[in-house]
């Protein structure tokens, strides 16, 4: 009886199971900017791309869409730099900001 009930068993899944859908990662963004909008697995208007699950899963909104393709920016070095413009600090410490210093620091992007 067990074997009996096995066998229909397994020939009832094998004909009526249906396999899980594999879930679709998608990035919405802006066509005309690049702007990413959101971030789902579900359709939605608009345009998107599929990405793998791992980028999908850092949910960068400072990427950009161009031509179909996700696009990082380019990393910004920024430096502190002294001068004779930018914000007081402590002559000993720049993490202290003090109204009555003449040391002034400032950010220098080159």
């Amino acid at each position: 009886m067990d074997d009996e009930f096995l066998k229909a068993f397994n020939q009832f899944t094998e004909q009526w199971a249906r396999p899980m859908p594999q879930p679709e990662f998608r990035i919405y963004y802006n066509s005309h900017t690049g702007e990413i909008i959101a971030y789902s697995m579900e359709k939605i208007a608009g345009d998107y791309i599929l990405v793998d699950k791992d980028t999908w899963h850092e949910n960068r909104y400072d990427l950009q869409v161009v031509n179909g393709k996700l696009v990082k920016p380019e990393p910004i070095i920024v430096k502190l730099r002294p001068g004779s413009t930018g914000t007081p600090t402590h002559p000993q410490d720049v993490s202290v900001v003090s109204r009555d210093s003449n040391t002034k620091w400032g950010l220098d992007a080159s």
